[in-house]
């Protein structure tokens, strides 16, 4: 069996290998580059003569031996010295094993990122101590956060320059892809400008006045459109979530499906409901735990993130998070606001929770962004609040169709609005008034999905 240092050495090799077959036959680096990053390289001066190579390729300068060379003669001879020896080391070659060599590489950089999470580990496990609740927990969370950082190529430990920041802008204006995710409600994707990745987004309403309805509006229509989204309900059980979703797509009262009291006629409608929530796949998640903490979240978040680019983790609802290590109610509510803010920026996704409203806002004309109910923190970390306000008279309680108000109390991604949904309450469903059938809707399309424009 091959030692530590012998590895080491032979990986060295193959660092030599592929930047002199790149130096040969510069064609090759567009072979490789999509599956090498600069941290593949151990040695540091194959890593510098790496990266000049890809920048070189980006300014459309084909990166050869002779071109390496008048740029090393361009710069400081001190700060080059180790490079300049590295292209003498280098010698002759040719491109033939450029890729079996980059593999080699790649496959050395997945064992290194295993490592140091089985080291996190360890250590933890060694210094464990039964007294500090969620060290093990915690460990755990750090293993997987340098596996995900791998697996996605992000490292939230690289500050971005002005420079490369003001780039990325301009390239995002000239692509075609919108800011964020659009929900297909389209005046609050009009509004918000979709859920853009690393963002909050607050519903929150009295209880039981249709904040759970929305969320999983927004997640049907997401895995209409071919996005995913992650339901994580921590006060309903996943069948009763599905029924919900069944009456929404079928257009059968829930409460008939629920009694078990569904005419034949409509029975059709709930089977072609479900082939359609089973056409989705894994585009569309339910999770009930019934109790979970940050931890576990941003895990479920992270695996979702990985298998699918355009997801969103919708969490019903905030205050019912477990947060063990706070004192009080008002800790407690702010740490899971935090927390959920910091799985949206470090996983890349939206996250849109649901929280409720305390009493206060029934005596008010509309709701407020300071009856976001046991902490004020709630506000300070979402970038975008919505406030569900529902008339609460004797014919709306018992109408079929309820206007809903949606005030955008608070928008980092342009102004504050009110619009008028349609709340269809036996049917689970938000309805976009301004909705028509026809070429607008696709066939098959949640009730309230709007195609964007």
């Amino acid at each position: 069996m091959m030692t530590a240092t012998q590895a080491n050495l032979f990986l060295h090799d193959s660092e030599r290998e592929v930047i002199a077959g790149i130096l040969a036959e510069p064609a090759k680096l567009g072979d490789v580059r999509p599956n090498l990053t600069p941290e593949c390289f151990d040695d540091t001066r194959y890593q510098t003569l790496w990266l000049v190579l890809c920048e070189l390729e980006d300014r459309g300068i084909p990166g050869d031996i002779k071109t390496l060379f008048a740029l090393a003669e361009s710069k400081d001879p001190r700060d080059w010295v180790a490079e300049i020896r590295a292209l003498y080391e280098v010698g002759v070659s040719s491109g033939t094993f450029v890729r079996h060599h980059a593999k080699l590489l790649a496959g050395a950089l997945s064992m290194r990122v295993l490592q140091a999470a089985t080291n996190v580990i360890s250590a933890t496990l060694a210094e464990l101590r039964p007294q500090v609740p969620g060290q093990a927990e915690a460990a755990a969370e750090d293993a997987e956060a340098l596996i995900y950082a791998w697996q996605t190529g992000s490292s939230a430990t690289q500050p971005t320059t002005a420079g490369e920041g003001a780039a990325a802008a301009i390239r995002a204006l000239d692509s075609h892809e919108p800011a964020g995710l659009m929900c297909g409600i389209e005046a609050l994707d009009d509004t918000c400008c979709g859920l853009a990745p690393g963002t909050m987004t607050v519903i929150a309403a009295r209880t039981s006045h249709g904040k759970s309805t929305l969320g999983l509006q927004i997640a049907l229509n997401l895995a209409h459109r071919g996005l995913a989204a992650l339901f994580v309900s921590l006060e309903m059980s996943e069948q009763q979530t599905m029924r919900r979703a069944l009456s929404n797509l079928s257009g059968v009262s829930h409460s008939r499906i629920l009694r078990k009291a569904v005419p034949a006629d409509d029975r059709g409608l709930l089977v072609e409901a479900s082939e359609t929530l089973k056409g989705y796949g894994d585009r569309l998640q339910v999770y009930s735990p019934g109790a979970i903490g940050p931890s576990l979240l941003r895990s479920l978040a992270r695996r979702m993130r990985s298998k699918h680019k355009g997801c969103v983790l919708i969490v019903d609802y905030l205050q019912l998070l477990e947060m063990p290590e706070a004192s009080t109610r008002e800790q407690a509510v702010a740490a899971a606001s935090r927390s959920l803010k910091q799985t949206a920026e470090l996983v890349g996704i939206p996250v849109v929770v649901l929280a409720q409203l305390n009493r206060a806002a029934v005596h008010d004309d509309r709701p407020q962004l300071h009856h976001l109910r046991e902490s004020g923190a709630i506000e300070q970390d979402a970038d975008t609040v919505l406030l569900l306000q529902v008339a609460e008279s004797d014919e709306q309680a018992t109408s079929e169709a309820i206007p809903m108000q949606i005030h955008v109390a608070k928008n980092r991604a342009g102004p504050r609005a009110a619009m008028t949904m349609t709340w269809r309450r036996p049917l689970f469903r938000i309805e976009d008034p301004e909705r028509t059938d026809g070429p607008t809707s696709p066939p098959g399309s949640p009730p309230g999905f709007r195609k964007p424009a």
